[in-house]
């Protein structure tokens, strides 16, 4: 049966959380196709992604399975939050359209691991300009992704189709 269990999971050795900086890109319903240990290979249809770095434990991303025995279901509902400091008109254009569109997303974590997440139907992303009260308080861009996917989110390490793009803005 395909279901059936097939391997457990020993100790994993000690590492580090936090993200250290996400891409974005325009989803498009290519798909993408698998290497042997699961990891995306390829992306069918080539994508740009641009870097977003980020700075700050405020940064998450996270994935939850919902399973429904009445329905026989099972599916992974993303969110997330991304802080984005300082607030420019070249970055309040560009999450205009962010906003606007749907995404896939990879991250890259501190120990050097990028993920896709979107691959199914993309992200949505809500965003929104924050200014604190007081002088120590966050001033910038929140970023809040979410979406549906039918599996947990893909490594993408050495995948083609998959390229970054060197354009960035400099908000200060």
């Amino acid at each position: 049966m395909a279901c059936d269990l097939s391997t457990g999971r020993s100790q994993a050795c000690k590492s580090v959380g936090g993200l250290k900086h996400i891409e974005l890109a325009n989803y498009n319903s290519g798909g993408a196709t698998f290497s042997a240990d699961g990891s995306i290979a390829t992306l069918v249809t080539s994508t740009t992604f641009y870097k977003y770095d980020l700075r700050g434990a405020n940064n998450t991303i996270d994935e939850v399975g919902e399973s429904s025995r009445d329905n026989n279901s099972a599916f992974y509902t993303i969110s997330g939050t991304i802080q984005l400091p300082y607030q420019d008109e070249d970055t309040r254009q560009e999450l205009e359209t962010v906003a606007k569109t749907r995404v896939f997303l990879i991250t890259e974590d501190f120990n050097g691991v990028r993920k896709l997440y979107g691959l199914d139907d993309g992200l949505d992303v809500s965003i929104g300009a924050n200014s604190g009260a007081n002088m120590g308080d966050f001033n910038g861009y929140s970023l809040t992704f979410s979406g549906i996917n039918t599996q947990l989110a893909q490594m993408v390490d050495g995948a083609t189709g998959v390229s970054l793009a060197v354009t960035q803005i400099t908000p200060n």
